[in-house]
């Protein structure tokens, strides 16, 4: 049976040995991934972190078309607020996205929410007339047990539209991802057909996290292919979606969090390309190569690489990072084209930070240095704060990078979260970056010297896995 074929997604830990903490040096971090039954480790105290619920309610909220109804008490909604206000500010007045809370109160918990979940898919329907509605599960309904799939089956049948559910607990993953996976899976069983009418050039990206301004460079190297890049789900259409059965192959730009849908398309007849991220000259032409390789464009491919190639290294030539130390905070799948991109414009990663690992990453940390120590683990600020004190670190890159916690710290922050650092045109927006990050050094000296400690003295000098305990079953 194939992984779309299956009622309920199975969650990360047990599909994919995933680990959510760690500290120590990437040799130990392979050796746990390497054993058959994963060494897992806890956190005795945690700072907060994205759930699985909030990561697929950013997804939802990007997709057009859509109606998405969070069945669960009104504060299950609250993440939904955050998001409207950021695509809000990076979308037309047309790309908005539509929600609705079922607002369970104590009774419902207790007699079931039912005749609610009804009510507001019907009110959905009727207001807006979407093309599918997804129905999210919270961690209220998960307790209480109810029955959300039989109200769906019946509301299917009079709606005529797809209805989706979304199965997140809120407590079954320890990865924020798992959240997006559920979405992608739900996507793939229920908007995706079976593969027809193959169009030659039309390629499927899948991507959860990337921007808008990702989006837009994607399309455009493509374009220059010769190819029609169908960007999926993140700010795409449900009709968009659905023309993922004509793809001729399927591609992601971060491979562990498209996981789920690329193996699934895969097992329908859609064949998935397995490439490292497209940041810096090296990944970028082993991405395009695949691309090239699965598609039959060689030559076409080894041309645009060489012009390309031409157009940034006066960029590279600048050596912005030369002696300076790096810490980067990403994804794995991501990290490890970013470290070969600072290492190529001149500077040394002293640590990297990322949320989870598991069996899909092997590959990556095979090219990392031994003796790199690595963090895992999504939101533990207090962590980083005793690495930075134990190292002389200049910048910090992340997807969400905090700029007063940054400082404070006495390192630079540098977000890309909301930029374009892929392919050709990315290197460009990071050396840019850079550039005015190196401005800041003074202000980032004086808020360090003006600010009061956040943590004392006696947390700092601990170890940076005082609180990470080996799981004892």
């Amino acid at each position: 049976m194939g992984i779309l074929d299956e009622r309920k997604l199975i969650a990360r830990e047990k599909r994919n040995s995933t680990i959510t903490a760690y500290y120590g040096p990437t040799e130990n971090l392979r050796e746990d991934l390497e054993v058959t039954d994963i060494r897992q480790r806890i956190r005795t105290f945690s700072q907060t972190a994205a759930d699985e619920l909030t990561v697929a309610l950013n997804l939802l909220s990007t997709i057009k078309d859509i109606a998405v109804v969070i069945h669960g008490a009104i504060g299950c909604s609250a993440a939904m607020l955050g998001n409207e206000f950021q695509n809000r500010k990076q979308v037309e007045i047309d790309d908005t996205f539509t929600w609705y809370s079922t607002n369970l109160n104590e009774r419902d918990t207790i007699m079931g929410g039912d005749e609610k979940l009804r009510a507001t898919v019907e009110r959905a329907y009727h207001e807006n007339k979407p093309k599918a509605i997804f129905v999210v599960g919270t961690a209220v309904v998960a307790i209480n047990n109810d029955d959300i799939t039989s109200v769906i089956l019946e509301l299917q049948d009079e709606l005529e539209i797809p209805i989706i559910q979304i199965n997140t607990d809120g407590f079954k993953s320890k990865a924020g991802i798992n959240g997006s996976d559920i979405v992608l899976h739900g996507i793939g069983k229920y908007l995706i057909a079976n593969r027809e009418d193959v169009s030659d050039n039309l390629v499927t990206i899948v991507g959860t996290t990337l921007s808008r301004q990702t989006k837009k460079e994607t399309e455009q190297v493509l374009e220059q292919l010769g190819l029609q890049a169908n960007v999926i789900p993140r700010y795409a259409s449900v009709d968009e979606i659905r023309n993922t059965s004509k793809s001729v192959a399927t591609i992601a730009l971060n491979n562990e969090e498209a996981e789920v849908l690329l193996q699934g398309l895969g097992e329908r007849g859609i064949p998935e390309i397995k490439a490292q991220a497209p940041i810096g000259t090296n990944a970028i032409s082993k991405w395009l190569s695949q691309l090239g390789k699965q598609l039959s464009i060689q030559e076409k491919v080894e041309a645009f690489i060489k012009e390309e190639e031409k157009k940034v290294q006066s960029y590279i030539a600048k050596q912005p990072l030369k002696g300076e130390r790096v810490y980067i905070n990403l994804p794995a799948s991501l990290a490890g084209s970013v470290v070969e991109l600072v290492e190529e414009l001149g500077g040394e990663v002293v640590g990297i930070t990322i949320p989870f690992v598991d069996e899909g990453n092997k590959e990556n940390l095979k090219h990392w240095k031994k003796s790199l120590y690595v963090q895992v683990g999504e939101g533990q600020l207090f962590e980083l704060a005793n690495i930075f004190a134990k190292n002389q670190v200049t910048y910090y890159i992340s997807e969400q990078a905090k700029g007063s916690f940054g400082a404070k710290q006495g390192v630079i922050p540098i977000p890309i979260g909301n930029k374009n650092i892929f392919f050709y045109q990315g290197i460009k927006t990071f050396v840019e970056s850079l550039t005015r990050a190196k401005r800041s050094v003074s202000y980032t000296n004086y808020i360090k010297d003006g600010s009061k400690k956040v943590y004392t003295d006696g947390w700092t000098k601990k170890s940076t896995n005082w609180y990470i305990k080996q799981e004892v079953k």
